[in-house]
């Protein structure tokens, strides 16, 4: 290769890298609150008890530290609203 193209292959690399990683740590982000705020604007329009409960549970979980079952319980508390 020639003294240009290296550097430039080099580069191309490292950009798809950090393009990989950025894309897997943005999975990775918290998905609770993002369902907790979908589910307050939900019960606004329609308030349902077993929804309300279902999603200030899942919060409470997810605040303390049990972020999977907290996704989940707020997932719960959303399928109520179909």
């Amino acid at each position: 290769m020639n003294k240009v193209a290296l550097p430039l292959v080099v580069g191309f690399g490292l950009s798809l890298l950090a393009i990989s990683t950025a894309s897997a740590q943005q999975k990775e982000e918290p998905q609770a609150p993002k369902l907790y705020q979908e589910c307050q604007d939900k019960l606004k329009k329609d308030p349902k008890k077993e929804a309300e409960k279902l999603c200030e549970d899942g919060m409470k979980l997810y605040r303390g530290g049990k972020q999977e079952e907290g996704v989940r319980k707020i997932q719960e508390g959303l399928q109520k609203f179909y």
